[in-house]
């Protein structure tokens, strides 16, 4: 009994130096960056490297060895290489599948465009115009103007979903009309 109260005895003295060898880690850590900020002291070079450790982005060699020739003649070689490999595969029949016209578009109120607004995901991509979050904060004023858009669509379309030929008259016809 008293060799299990030994080892457990341990095995309690080395967790609670573990914790404590953790807990110096973070602190050192958490004191270091702060400090490597601030004795930049306006040096932008040095301040960006110290950001770049935090973000742990690795300095990369400058790759402005490559000409634009030599990327033209890669992306050639890349696409003539895709071309290549894929000759033999037979061409996709893409199905015939029915559009609907903006005339079929059913309307919506403000509140189901709130709805589908809030029920998007919160993924953001780099080439989002706007980040999720910001689109849904500002849903309000979002609804406002797709509701707007709606309105003026269907006033402006005719049934069919395309536009009347009064209203695609030629800038000439346009002025003929109001002389």
């Amino acid at each position: 009994m008293s060799g299990f109260c030994h080892s457990g005895c341990l095995e309690l003295s080395w967790v609670e130096k573990l914790k404590a060898m953790r807990l110096l880690y973070e602190e050192k850590n958490n004191n270091y960056w702060p400090s490597e900020i601030a004795a930049s002291k306006g040096e932008t070079r040095r301040l960006w490297r110290a950001f770049q450790s935090v973000l742990g982005e690795v300095p990369t060699a400058d790759t402005d060895d490559h000409t634009a020739d030599e990327f033209a003649a890669f992306f050639s070689d890349k696409v003539e290489a895709v071309r290549t490999s894929t000759a033999a595969t037979p061409l996709y029949d893409v199905p015939y599948r029915h559009t609907p016209t903006l005339a079929e578009w059913s309307t919506v109120n403000s509140e189901e465009v709130e709805k589908l607004i809030d029920a998007a995901l919160n993924k953001t991509c780099q080439l989002d115009p706007a980040p999720t979050w910001l689109v849904k904060d500002a849903s309000i004023a979002f609804t406002v103007h797709l509701l707007a858009v709606q309105q003026v669509s269907h006033h402006w379309l005719l049934p069919s979903g395309v536009l009347g030929s009064c209203r695609t008259t030629t800038p000439e016809e346009n002025r003929a009309r109001r002389q």
